[in-house]
C-alpha cells in the first residue's frame, strides 16, 4: 500500500468506527473542508464536522458498521477513492423522532483529495434519502 492510500483508508476506518476527530485529525489538513450533494450533510463543511457527525451515528444506530469494497489510488492527482457499504438498525435515541426498528444497507465512496500526504478536502457521492426511506426517517 502507498502512503496516501495508507493515510486515507487510516482516516476512513478511525471516522467510520466513530472514533470522532480527535483520531481524524492527525491524517488531515487543519481546515479540510467536506462535500456532499445530498441533504443529510447539506450544513456539513468540514471534516472535522463530518467525523463529529459520524461518531454521533453510533447513538440512534449502535450496530453502525462499514465494509471496504475496494480503494482506487491516483497517484498523478493525489486522490484516494474508497467505495463501501454501510448497515444498521435505527434502534437507540438521539433523533428527533423516536427509534424506528428499522435497518439500512447503502453504497457510498469518498473521494479523499491530498495535499502534502495530507487530507485536505473529501467528497461524499451517496444516495443518503434512500438510506433515509429504508430506516423510515423520510
Amino acid at each position: 500500500m502507498n502512503t496516501i492510500e495508507t493515510i486515507a483508508t487510516n482516516f476512513h476506518h478511525a471516522c467510520m468506527t466513530g472514533k470522532g476527530w480527535q483520531a481524524c485529525e492527525q491524517y488531515c489538513t487543519s481546515d479540510a473542508t467536506f462535500t456532499h450533494e445530498g441533504t443529510m450533510f447539506a450544513d456539513t463543511s468540514t471534516l472535522q464536522a463530518y467525523a463529529a457527525f459520524i461518531e454521533h451515528v453510533f447513538t440512534p444506530v449502535p450496530d453502525f458498521q462499514h465494509e471496504v469494497l475496494s480503494v482506487g489510488v491516483d497517484e498523478r492527482q493525489q486522490r484516494v477513492l474508497i467505495h463501501y457499504l454501510v448497515r444498521g438498525t435505527h434502534t437507540g435515541e438521539g433523533l428527533p423522532f423516536p427509534p424506528t426498528g428499522k435497518s439500512m444497507e447503502s453504497r457510498c465512496m469518498l473521494v479523499l483529495y491530498f495535499e502534502n500526504e495530507r487530507i485536505n478536502h473529501a467528497e461524499k457521492v451517496w444516495n443518503d434519502h434512500e438510506m433515509m426511506k429504508q430506516v423510515g426517517w423520510v
